[in-house]
């Protein structure tokens, strides 16, 4: 016979260790993807799309996946893109943009 040492934990002690680091990650890149068409106009939105925030040289960066023939004009709208994200959060969110050509 086999004798726990642990005991049965019920699943409402364990949701918050599971959800908990995924909820902090992914809260601000899931918010402006829902966001995406309000953040920007509708001819930016069409063809770009946010993938992911991360740190950069210790600022806050934003990867945009962006339609290869798009590349050149929406890197033209850089900031006005920061911009409207930032005015969207009400503070200084994203200090960068970076930008990612969508492969087919």
């Amino acid at each position: 016979m086999v004798k726990r040492t642990n005991k049965t934990k019920s699943i409402s002690s364990i949701i918050p260790n599971v959800l908990g680091p995924v909820k902090k990650k992914s809260n601000k890149i899931l918010e402006i993807k829902l966001n995406w068409n309000k953040i920007l106009n509708d001819d930016l939105s069409k063809f770009s799309f946010p993938n992911k925030i991360y740190k950069f040289n210790n600022k806050k960066t934003l990867e945009i996946s962006v339609e290869e023939e798009k590349l050149l004009e929406i890197s033209y709208n850089s900031d006005f893109i920061m911009r409207e994200i930032n005015r969207f959060y009400g503070h200084e969110h994203i200090e960068l943009i970076k930008f990612k050509k969508i492969l087919y």
